[in-house]
């Protein structure tokens, strides 16, 4: 049995985009149309993104027409996925010289996409948008971790293109509490025994 949550965003609701800065992902993912550097085209897309390391910024950047786009990864700490204003990994904007920023935009009026997130029990949840939104757009966040595929649908509203700029985003993995009281006590007992050795 699955578990929908649906959300509806007007486009209205879009920050900005001037007031986030470019985010630069440790990996990156480009599937889009001509425009962009290192585009694999207009494409359908079923993507292995593979384990996301925590502390980890994964870029994802694409194009939706009337198909879906998939992403499966699978992440050993909380992660959230967002829309940005990606730069390449060297911390170029992906969308420089083209004329808009693909945070979630449409180049022909607004596009209604669902954006599908589901894990290895097939428990899935379901947002769904109207483009434009702006850069900070938080599409799923505080998810557990886990193996998951999140598929962008855009067949609700086909011959509408609209491009996206993703940041999944995991949560670095914070050292035990204990951990320093643990090395301090081994510290201690190693300077005690050197002590009485003396």
């Amino acid at each position: 049995m699955n578990f929908v949550k649906t959300l509806a965003l007007a486009a209205s609701l879009a920050l900005p985009s001037s007031a986030f800065a470019l985010t630069t992902p440790d990996f990156l993912f480009v599937e889009s149309d001509g425009f962009r550097s290192n585009s694999t085209g207009d494409v359908t897309v079923s993507a292995d993104l593979g384990q996301v390391g925590p502390g980890t910024i994964y870029g994802i950047a694409g194009r939706i027409v009337g198909s879906m786009d998939t992403f499966t990864f699978s992440t050993k700490s909380a992660f959230s996925l967002t829309f940005v204003d990606l730069a390449d990994t060297n911390g170029v904007d992906l969308d420089a010289g083209v004329g808009f920023d693909s945070t979630f935009q449409p180049k022909a009026g607004p596009k209604l996409t669902d954006f599908v997130l589901t894990d290895s029990n097939n428990m899935s949840s379901t947002v769904s948008l109207i483009s434009p939104q702006g850069p900070g757009t938080v599409i799923f966040s505080g998810v557990a971790p886990g193996l998951y595929t999140f598929v962008i649908d855009g067949t609700q509203s086909k011959g509408v293109a609209s491009t996206y700029d993703i940041a999944l985003t995991t949560a670095a993995v914070p050292l035990p509490a204990a951990l320093p009281l643990l090395a301090a006590g081994i510290g201690g007992l190693v300077a005690l025994r050197r002590r009485k050795r003396a």
